[in-house]
């Protein structure tokens, strides 16, 4: 039996959703039972550390964002080890290099790009330049929403899960090296 409490010795919710693409199943979370007062009561101080202690048991970094990289880092207090993420490395980490060329390529082959180029623009204060873009869009509405269909959403659900993936492939690029820093990974 689940109980709204948080003290269920269950925690999967016998639910499982699924849209084609994700599966969600449905968890329930425990609550902590006591609260640690040493835990609670702790304070952590500069002071409370030395400087032998901060090289064997802890790794600081020091990360600046900035314009042409996504960051930069200093990693460690000893060898001063700089790391950075590009913003092209970061847009390769997501997939949005590729997908752009690919989209392109399709609409080429649909005659989609010789359509999207000829809609007049829909920014006006003029009746009948307004008239001709909803002219154009709803005699040309069938061969788009037959190329934008569900195959496009596809591929950008997977832009999305890229976008998704990326920051955590740049922590682990940042605490754990790549084989751009270590060429034996």
């Amino acid at each position: 039996d689940l109980k709204p409490n948080g003290s269920n010795n269950k925690l999967f919710g016998n639910l499982v959703r699924s849209d084609g693409f994700n599966v969600d199943f449905l968890f329930y979370k425990r609550k902590m039972q006591t609260k640690d007062s040493t835990l609670m009561n702790s304070d952590l101080l500069l002071d409370g550390f030395d400087l032998e202690e901060i090289n064997t048991d802890c790794l600081p970094i020091a990360i600046d964002p900035g314009r042409k990289s996504v960051f930069t880092a200093v990693t460690g207090s000893d060898s001063r080890e700089v790391k950075r993420c590009s913003i092209k490395e970061y847009y390769h980490l997501t997939g949005s290099t590729k997908y752009p060329a690919k989209l392109q390529r399709l609409k080429d082959q649909h005659n989609i790009t010789d359509i999207e180029s000829r809609i007049p623009s829909n920014k006006t204060s003029s009746l009948a330049q307004y008239r001709a873009y909803t002219e154009y869009i709803f005699n040309n509405l069938d061969a788009l929403f037959n190329f934008y269909d569900h195959h496009t959403s596809r591929d950008r659900f997977f832009l999305y899960q890229g976008r998704q993936r990326t920051p955590e492939s740049m922590i682990n690029m940042l605490l754990h090296g790549t084989s751009k820093y270590n060429r034996r990974k």
